[in-house]
């Protein structure tokens, strides 16, 4: 006996803030599926800029994952960075998932925190 109308599980960001350092030239959030593995789940999402710039600090993720059915592996988000070679403070983003549903204790949301590359200038001065 099947169960015609099981739930085809859910999607969850593995974290509420995924921290990008700037000249790593792609940023990359970690979805999961959680719950059944059954049935074909998919999900869009999309973005915000906050105090980082569209366009001049990163490209705007925004599409949908699919998973087909029995397919429990993870999926990514994944995003253009842009390294402006200004020194700065970091900057943000936020992402969200548009699920069909709502899950309770689902990570729908994101804050990404754009950072600049560590600084080699000390290091470079004592050798």
């Amino acid at each position: 006996i099947e169960d015609e109308d099981a739930a085809p599980g859910y999607a969850s960001l593995a974290a509420s803030q995924f921290e990008v350092i700037e000249n790593e030239g792609t940023g990359r959030l970690r979805v999961n599926r959680l719950g059944s593995a059954e049935g074909v789940l998919e999900v869009a999402y999309s973005s915000w800029a906050s105090t980082a710039t569209d366009g001049e600090d990163f490209v705007a993720p925004s599409g949908v994952l699919s998973w087909p059915d029995g397919d429990g592996s993870s999926r990514w988000i994944e995003f253009p960075v842009v390294d402006d070679g200004i020194s700065e403070e970091p900057e943000f983003f936020q992402v969200w998932m548009e699920p069909e549903f709502e899950v309770s204790g689902a990570q729908n949301d994101a804050t990404v925190v754009l950072m600049d590359p560590p600084s080699y200038s000390r290091w470079q001065r004592l050798w």
